[in-house]
């Protein structure tokens, strides 16, 4: 919202709330429309300043009406996203990181979280941002044998919708490869303590 907000300041500058109308818009969303952005990025900047907007009339009642009612960015796909094949895991897993247990040295690359997440989300099916969000508490034994918890329970922790809440069986090779040794080797809450936070008062580990 900050960033929409700099940007509608940029582009119409700091006009009194009173005096702000369509043709405003209008010009806010030609202007996010010519950006080297893509359609999704721009819609939801011209969304977050709608919303200030509707919070304005219906919450605080400080103008009659919102101005900005109807006016849409419409977004279409620009990336085919397509499936890993055997030569792409290959290529990837032929890496020293998995062929000789070398993780890298740079802090940005989170430590053992390097090893862990791509086989996690090999053998899992699982986003990246779900993994990235794990606590030690989110691994569960059930019987004889361990899931996944995806879950928004935790702090930082978010789905993307409520079918994302879910248990994911962990599957044995991930047993075989030492995955519940790294897990009772944490002395933490979180599951990555060496992955990187996005800020200080953003808890959500980075997927970077």
């Amino acid at each position: 919202m900050d960033r929409a907000l700099m940007l509608f300041e940029k582009v119409l500058g700091n006009p009194d709330i009173q005096a702000l109308n369509r043709k405003d818009g209008d010009t806010f969303r030609s202007w996010l429309t010519e950006q080297a952005t893509t359609t999704k990025t721009a819609r939801d900047r011209l969304n977050w300043i709608k919303t200030l907007l509707k919070y304005a009339t219906q919450d605080l009642e400080l103008i009659p009406k919102n101005p900005w009612v109807g006016l849409e960015i419409k977004t279409k796909t620009t990336l085919t996203r397509r499936p890993w094949n055997r030569e792409h895991l290959t290529r990837l897993f032929g890496h020293e990181i998995w062929q000789k247990g070398v993780l890298p040295k740079k802090k940005i690359s989170g430590g053992e979280a390097a090893y862990w997440i791509p086989l996690l989300a090999l053998y899992t099916g699982a986003r990246l941002s779900e993994l990235c969000q794990l606590e030690v508490a989110n691994i569960e034994k059930n019987g004889g044998s361990y899931f996944i918890k995806v879950t928004s329970a935790g702090e930082g922790q978010s789905v993307k919708s409520a079918a994302g809440h879910r248990l994911i069986p962990i599957h044995s090779k991930l047993i075989e490869l030492g995955f519940l040794t790294y897990i009772e080797r944490q002395s933490g809450a979180l599951l990555w303590p060496d992955l990187p936070r996005d800020g200080l008062h953003n808890p959500r580990p980075s997927a970077s």
